[in-house]
């Protein structure tokens, strides 16, 4: 599984971004410099709202103004300008005229994960290792039930790697098509360009697209909250 080497503090400029390649950006939901609820839309706030747990809603409003505060940097503007499409799956898009701009969010507990490309469609899902309660039964229902046969006979570490690196190639490549996950299921659902990485030890992670993927020697990786921007050295921040 490819490892993520090093990420670059420094974010990059709107022109970095070229047509087919590929920038992933963590976020560290529990930054005390993360944003506040402010810049968030309407609909964003009354979601925020929605969670029971001050954490979660905490982390909801880290990840929404995270990812504002990100695409802003590729589309020029104040974050809070960022407008948002859906479509009846729930995926987000730019509106226009950015949507060259592809981009998708996951996150997790602490982190979340931000996928953004241009003219290519991505996905892309993060998970913990930690061992998930009815994996056996989400894996029947999904990948068969020789999958999940299989899933039994493992030792609890190389089940749960196992199972949540299947898992995330799901996600990712249903978020990819913008469609939902128990819509594919079976032999059919993998049939995406598809990369499993490493983001930091103890999680797991997939990159997916209809499209041919770019190798990830040559992915951008930056973390955010990042610093000010400056000229960075090429290839700073690849995967490994």
């Amino acid at each position: 599984m490819v490892k993520i080497a090093g990420w670059v503090s420094t974010p990059p400029s709107p022109g970095e971004l070229t047509a087919g390649g590929v920038h992933i950006w963590k976020i560290a939901l529990d930054a005390p410099t993360a944003p506040g609820i402010d810049g968030l839309s309407a609909q964003e706030r009354a979601r925020a709202e929605g969670f029971s747990r001050a954490r979660d809603r905490t982390r909801f409003v880290a990840a929404r103004s995270g990812l504002r505060a990100i695409l802003a940097l590729y589309a020029g503007g104040p974050p809070a300008e960022i407008a948002f499409e859906y479509n009846r799956h729930g995926k987000p898009a730019l509106a226009a005229p950015l949507c060259d701009i592809d981009f998708n969010l996951s996150h997790a507990r602490e982190f979340g994960l931000l996928a953004v490309s241009r003219s290519r469609p991505v996905g892309i899902d993060l998970e913990h290792l930690a061992a998930r309660r009815n994996a056996s039964a989400i894996a029947a229902r999904l990948f068969g039930e020789s999958f999940a046969r299989a899933l039994e006979g493992l030792p609890e570490k190389e089940r749960t790697l196992r199972f949540l690196t299947a898992w995330t190639g799901l996600e990712a490549q249903t978020k990819a098509l913008g469609t939902g996950v128990f819509a594919r299921r079976g032999a059919q659902w993998e049939v995406l360009p598809m990369t499993h990485f490493q983001p930091m030890p103890g999680w797991v992670a997939a990159l997916a697209s209809p499209l041919p993927l770019p190798p990830p020697e040559t992915w951008r990786c930056f973390a955010w909250p990042s610093g000010p921007r400056h000229p960075s050295p090429a290839g700073s921040g690849q995967g490994g």
